[in-house]
């Protein structure tokens, strides 16, 4: 079928049309110069006559997720929305001028070390969508654009829904079927059926997208096909996921994005947060620099009465998780660590230290704005000037103290003295020694019984827990945690989860150990 003719673009006031971008079903994508600001921005357009009722509630709903959701520096962002004078609705987006996944996998071949930091970064935004209520539902190499940074965005919400109206009145998901719109080589299989997909579909099609750049084929594409809509939608539901076939990609990348497509939902990860730190923690073994997972705190509010709202403890809304590179041999919990409610600073500014570097560090990727949290260990405050300052500070004091030895042996060489003076008294220099990372306790092992209907949870003290440390729980992935130092938790219903950490005395949390009754 011949693709069919673009629209003329329309003329909106403060800014001049340059070329067509793209075009889709209900759309075309045209670059504009904004004049004032003077910048190139993307200008997506709905076609004439296109915009019935259900598609402008549908551009609508694109305009305000995706505002809602912009800030996020893994999201494309949207700068104005309106209706053009010859009645077309139009979004002004960021311009992203750089070929995007679908383009790049088509003509080149991505390494397992970038493959990871994408995922890492896009798996931040799907959480921070999610956490906002908001599925995606179209996520697809071609709706991962890269800025003129380097930086993957995700884009496209045209789709999207608020996770709570997902399902339609007699069951189905929202929009028909829940087909209308999808891209069927990367959805999961449940958005086929009457009971449509929810943020675990949106897991899939991530990890799908993943396997595509690595296997630069989607996930069951035959070659030589026969690979129809009908096909596809059979292979996912019953094949087996073909192996990605690259001897360079590390086995462990490939379990977790088996995982991430699992066929049963309830194997896959059950959060976007879980997806990226398994990626993370397939960096650390292979030493790559540590990419941050950027999320967006859901209720900031409420994360600051868990902490007690103090000023050394307050939550801000937008969290990077950053894990801190393993030394040798040393396992990466690859969870935040936290401070002991018995010890935690009371006074001071925020808890948290400033961002290093900006956007522009290659090597260990971008933090977006907000605040960078080294492994989120809330403690206290800061000193008040930057790390890189007082790197610097040291850097010079160990110089220091190398010419001041060399000054003395210098002057004792040239004097011939046998017996040196002992060395004028003054404050000592800060020691040089490099510290390694704090020890991380092992996750405790949970075992769980239903008693007269309630969940009663228990636990050994793992291996090294000593006085001091403590136990942080909460029913739910999403937070609300609570501390006990008692290794029994019971939940007043025969249904229930447990998520445990073992903390110990200095802030440092283990692997966070799951089991539901």
């Amino acid at each position: 079928m011949s693709r069919r003719p673009p629209a003329p673009p329309p003329d909106l006031p403060g800014y001049t049309v340059s070329k067509l971008l793209g075009s889709g079903g209900f759309a075309d994508v045209y670059l504009y110069e904004q004049q004032l600001p003077r910048r190139s921005v993307a200008v997506k357009v709905l076609l004439p006559g296109a915009a019935d009722a259900e598609l402008l509630a549908q551009f609508d709903a694109e305009a305000n997720l995706m505002a809602a959701l912009s800030t996020h520096p893994a999201i494309v962002t949207i700068h104005q929305a309106g209706i053009s004078r010859d009645g077309r609705p139009y979004l002004v987006m960021e311009h992203c001028s750089r070929p995007n996944l679908a383009a790049r996998y088509r003509s080149e071949r991505l390494g397992a070390a970038e493959v990871l930091r994408v995922g890492i970064r896009l798996a931040g935004a799907v959480e921070t969508a999610h956490r906002a209520g908001i599925l995606h539902r179209d996520i697809k190499p071609a709706n991962v654009l890269t800025t003129d940074f380097g930086h993957p965005v995700l884009s496209d919400f045209g789709i999207s829904v608020q996770s709570a109206s997902v399902r339609g009145p007699a069951g189905r998901p929202s929009g028909e079927s829940g087909s209308v719109g999808m891209s069927i080589p990367w959805s999961a299989p449940e958005v086929f059926t009457e009971h449509g997909g929810d943020e675990r579909a949106d897991i899939y099609s991530l990890a799908a997208t993943l396997y595509t750049v690595l296997a630069s084929r989607s996930p069951f594409d035959r070659p030589g096909g026969p690979n129809t809509s009908a096909d596809l939608m059979n292979r996912i539901r019953t094949a087996p996921l073909p192996p990605i076939g690259r001897d360079d990609i590390p086995d462990a990348l490939e379990r977790v994005i088996t995982r991430g497509m699992d066929r049963n939902r309830g194997a896959r990860f059950a959060t976007a947060l879980d997806f990226a730190r398994a990626l993370q923690q397939v960096e650390a073994s292979l030493r790559l620099s540590p990419t941050p997972i950027d999320v967006l705190d859901e209720d900031p509010q409420h994360a600051a009465e868990e902490l007690g709202d103090t000023p050394a403890t307050r939550v801000r809304a937008l969290t990077v998780i950053h894990p801190q590179a393993p030394a040798a041999g040393a396992k990466q919990s690859g969870v935040p660590q936290f401070a002991n409610p018995g010890t935690a600073a009371a006074g001071g500014g925020g808890g948290f230290a400033p961002p290093q570097g900006g956007q522009g560090g290659a090597a260990a990727g971008w933090s977006g704005p907000g605040t960078v949290v080294a492994a989120q260990q809330f403690s206290a405050p800061p000193p008040a000037q930057p790390a890189r300052r007082s790197s610097s500070l040291l850097g010079w004091l160990g110089g220091a103290a190398v010419l001041a030895v060399a000054a003395v042996v210098a002057v004792l060489a040239l004097n011939g003295g046998d017996d040196p003076a002992p060395p004028p008294s003054g404050p000592a220099l800060p020691s040089m020694s490099p510290q390694g990372p704090m020890d991380v306790l092992p996750a405790p092992k949970v075992a769980v019984k239903v008693v007269d209907g309630k969940s009663v949870f228990s636990w050994a003290p793992p291996k090294g827990f000593a006085d001091g440390d403590f136990y942080r729980w909460s029913t739910s992935p999403d937070g609300g945690y609570k501390t006990i130092r008692d290794t029994t938790v019971t939940v007043p219903k025969p249904s229930a989860c447990l998520y445990l950490q073992a903390v110990s005395k200095a802030g440092t949390a283990s692997e966070t150990e799951h089991r539901c009754s």
